[in-house]
């Protein structure tokens, strides 16, 4: 299981709070797909900031990142040439795409599930997504534990299939 330490402050600035380190499991090598191999992900999230904090997290926790996307046209392409085994997918997208119309489409052309990382996480939202059968939800503003707890859930659940 992976794990989040907090170290209290940086080297040489006892103001500046250090951001979390992220270790994936030693014996798992990180978190694996069905294959045993680390899970390749695909980030769809149209701000740069929480894509590159996602792709950090994700990385560490042992993931590979086949790309990012801002929008649902971008997504598809990587998705074509990259092939994920899942996708974060915000529910805003630029371009005023919607991620669950991305998140269908790339599962109805490859079988990718998505797990939701969104500030959009209400009732209708949750509903709106049903049919791409997801891997989970996380609300923003995310923890990095919380981001590799959801992950580790999507991973186990992809070997089950």
């Amino acid at each position: 299981m992976s794990a989040v330490h907090r170290d209290s402050t940086a080297p040489g600035m006892p103001w500046a709070k250090r951001p979390p380190t992220v270790s994936a499991d030693r014996e798992s090598g990180g978190v694996a797909g069905g294959n045993g191999d680390s899970l390749r992900l695909l980030i769809v999230e149209d701000d740069f900031l929480i894509a590159m904090a996602i792709e950090e997290i994700a990385r560490r926790a042992g993931m590979k990142i086949v790309g990012v996307a801002a929008n649902r046209s971008e997504a598809l392409k990587l998705c074509d040439e990259r092939r994920p085994d899942l996708a974060t997918m915000d529910i805003r997208l630029s371009d005023g795409d919607s991620g669950v119309v991305a998140a269908r489409e790339l599962h109805d052309r490859h079988g990718v599930r998505s797990l939701f990382v969104s500030a959009f996480s209400n009732t209708n939202s949750r509903k709106a997504t049903e049919e791409t059968r997801p891997l989970g939800w996380i609300s923003k503003p995310f923890t990095s534990g919380r981001l590799i707890s959801a992950l580790n859930r999507a991973a186990h659940e992809l070997r089950r299939q």
